[in-house]
């Protein structure tokens, strides 16, 4: 019997952050005074990868260097983020040496055209495999949709089921839960909202809204996404919030409006 190949594909930055950050205030330091934790909780990650799950494949993805189509189409598209931490910068170069001792190849490509929905879908991983392994065979026609034939679990004009089911890779128990979870956070960012707004604080209703916009991309709610992009914009380029007003109001009638149209009682939320 053949034997069963299992490829693994590592995020080293999100693997990185995560191990940097799950120290907290306990960070490991060596006896030069360098923080190591980063390297550790990578190291540890790894061997328990390569030891549970025994690949026949791997490597590691580092985001390449130069500037992605995503910041060329959208230029705040990483403005809400923290500047990466120093200790993880000097770390970084330490990392690619682990990788190499294991043997590990690493993939840094800029340009690339493809994208995964999270969680991964199976079936869109072996395609753009497909897609970058000449000596592959094309899956699937691409020209074909793949998307199940699901109907949309309410009627709203402020739903694009379409745009959910593709932004879920065709999966419509993906798609439903997805929707979900922006519905059930659209009371607490109302609540939020009308807090901030209240009491005129800026920065908390940016706060709001980069949450709220981020949750919008996950499923099909393109208006609600591109009021929430309007308000994000305008206010990291320091608009008050009287200037943004009517955005403001339409983007509060909007979200009550679909929680009326998927038959959400806002009163007891």
């Amino acid at each position: 019997m053949a034997e069963q190949k299992k490829l693994f594909l590592l995020d080293a930055f999100a693997l990185i952050y995560r191990a940097y950050f799950a120290f907290g205030n306990n960070q490991r330091y060596n006896s030069k005074g360098l923080n190591t934790s980063a390297m550790l909780g990578f190291t540890n990650t790894l061997l328990e990868v390569l030891e549970k799950q025994k690949p026949t494949h791997i490597a590691v993805v580092f985001d390449a260097p130069t500037t992605t189509n995503r910041e060329l189409e959208f230029s705040d598209y990483k403005a809400g983020r923290h500047e990466m931490p120093e200790d993880i910068r000097i770390a970084l170069p330490y990392i690619k040496q682990i990788i190499e001792a294991f043997k590990i190849p690493m993939l840094l490509k800029d340009g690339f055209e493809g994208y995964l929905t999270k969680p991964i879908d199976e079936d869109m991983l072996n395609q753009i495999i497909c897609d970058h392994s000449p000596q592959l065979p094309v899956s699937r026609d691409k020209s074909k949709s793949t998307f199940e034939h699901s109907p949309a679990p309410f009627d709203s004009t402020r739903l694009d089921w379409t745009l959910a089911l593709q932004r879920a890779g065709g999966k419509a128990e993906l798609a439903n839960e997805m929707l979900n979870m922006l519905l059930l956070s659209v009371p607490e960012t109302l609540n939020l909202l009308n807090q901030a707004i209240t009491s005129e604080d800026c920065p908390q209703v940016l706060s709001v809204i980069h949450k709220f916009h981020g949750a919008c991309c996950y499923t099909g709610v393109p208006k609600l996404k591109t009021l929430a992009e309007t308000i994000e914009t305008s206010l990291k380029n320091e608009c008050t919030l009287e200037n943004i007003e009517p955005e403001l109001f339409e983007l509060q009638d909007e979200l009550e409006n679909l929680l009326v149209d998927a038959n959400i009682d806002l009163t007891n939320k």
